[in-house]
């Protein structure tokens, strides 16, 4: 009889590496996808299609234009406040092949906006087969035993050097050695991707196909799970991935109302997702577009989601706006202004503003979308002390009295301001303007001021 460890002891490596209950928010942000509807940050997507369909070029489309210019057209539409960095690789394609797809296959630009985001350095482009020629032993990224190979260590290391936002893996069959029958090598291939993709903090896409065979039909009463479940390989891809795409053709006769134009395809496409998205379990229309050259998820009316999105989201900042002015206004004008910037700043404290304050729908991102837009025309940083961060006021509010040069500064209470006890006149001033028409339309002297609206 062996001598067990007490189980306080015999767990404390686990326990060590458990979650700690100080690192939790109470209010977690919300996740994060880089096209604005569909493709996680932080998590391995699985996107399932037949072979041919289009889909190694609408990615690399994609990625070309989120590379030099910060759009990410795919599924949905995001137009991300600087470039994105972008890294291909690209597991059945030679150099030749991939200049034949830049210049012959995308539409017109695409060559220019390439060199534009490679001389910024904001897009790697791997082709794996032909890295794997001049390795020394070479083999598959994933080698056969479902590990990471050495190439496939050093290219994950020099990934991860990079600080990428979107990773492409295309595709699964390429670059995977392991049989992906097995259960057990399945589960641990997706593993790697996902511990690589928490690791790097971006989004990554790994590519695949479906079974041979397929749906006989498809059809308005095709479910979800019924489309997920031709994804080629172990039934394991599906349940260990935390976010799977498939998308095959649409039947004739489906989709009736959405118009097309001529070239572009209709599509079917189904989400498993184990991250809570809203389409999780769902079909929904999607667009091969000819002239976009990528993939373009719709509402049911036929209008691009990502354009739906947007255009929420405006309305939703509109409504928005006049509640972070008056929270700025009122914050000062009670003699406890946020802080310019830090932990008792406005953006800081977004949180507790979304909870205490705002409409449904709002988001800590927004608002500080909002103090962004507004800083410079409504917003200003003033001064409290020659050292300080200084505090957010409205122009024309009483912290814009303070001088620098004389040492004249109005004094303020430190710590956050208390949203939950100015909600009631917040409300008050906002139901008198609720579109924001009036904001800073006059400063405290009574003087009107140009109204940025």
């Amino acid at each position: 009889m062996t001598n067990a460890q007490p189980t306080k002891a015999r767990l404390s490596y686990f326990i060590k590496n458990g979650i700690d209950p100080k690192s939790l928010m109470r209010t977690c942000p919300p996740q994060e996808y880089v096209d604005g509807f569909l493709i996680p940050v932080g998590v391995c997507t699985v996107v399932a299609m037949k072979g041919s369909a289009g889909k190694t070029t609408a990615f690399v489309h994609a990625g070309i234009n989120a590379a030099a210019t910060g759009i990410m057209d795919l599924f949905g539409l995001r137009n991300h406040d600087k470039p994105q960095r972008m890294v291909l690789v690209l597991g059945e394609e030679s150099p030749l092949m991939f200049n034949q797809r830049l210049s012959n296959v995308l539409p017109d630009g695409a060559f220019d906006r390439y060199i534009t985001a490679c001389e910024s350095g904001m897009i790697e482009v791997v082709c794996y087969r032909e890295a794997k020629r001049n390795m020394v032993t070479p083999d598959h990224m994933i080698n056969a035993e479902a590990k990471l190979s050495d190439g496939g260590v050093e290219l994950f290391d020099a990934i991860i050097e990079l600080n990428p936002d979107i990773v492409v893996f295309d595709t699964l069959t390429s670059l995977c050695g392991a049989n992906q029958t097995d259960d057990t090598m399945v589960y641990s291939v997706i593993d790697i991707l996902d511990d690589f993709a928490s690791k790097a903090k971006c989004a990554v896409i790994l590519t695949s196909h479906l079974t041979k065979d397929g749906l006989k039909k498809i059809d308005e009463t095709t479910t979800s799970d019924e489309l997920i479940a031709t994804m080629r390989g172990s039934a394991a891809l599906v349940n260990a991935s935390r976010h799977s795409i498939v998308m095959v053709p649409a039947s004739k006769g489906m989709y009736e109302n959405i118009k097309i134009d001529k070239g572009d395809s209709l599509w079917v496409c189904a989400v498993k997702s184990n991250i809570g998205h809203p389409k999780n379990g769902e079909t929904f229309p999607v667009i091969r577009s000819k002239k976009r050259m990528t993939f373009v998820a719709t509402a049911p009316d036929g209008k691009p989601i990502g354009e739906v999105m947007e255009l929420e989201e405006a309305a939703m900042l509109r409504r928005l706006r006049p509640y972070v002015y008056h929270a700025v206004k009122i914050a000062a004008e009670r003699g406890m202004p946020y802080a310019g910037r830090g932990q008792n700043g406005i953006v800081a404290q977004s949180d507790k503003i979304v909870k205490e304050l705002l409409p449904e729908g709002s988001t800590s991102k927004m608002v500080s979308m909002l103090v962004d837009e507004m800083t410079g025309t409504l917003l200003t940083i003033c001064r409290t002390n020659p050292k300080d961060i200084g505090v957010l006021d409205v122009i024309g509010g009483p912290y814009n009295e303070n001088d620098p040069d004389t040492g004249k500064f109005r004094t303020y209470i430190s710590g956050a301001p208390d949203v939950l006890g100015m909600a009631a006149f917040i409300n008050e001033q906002v139901d008198m303007d609720p579109n924001g028409k009036n904001l800073g339309q006059h400063n405290l002297n009574g003087n009107a001021v140009q109204d940025p609206f």
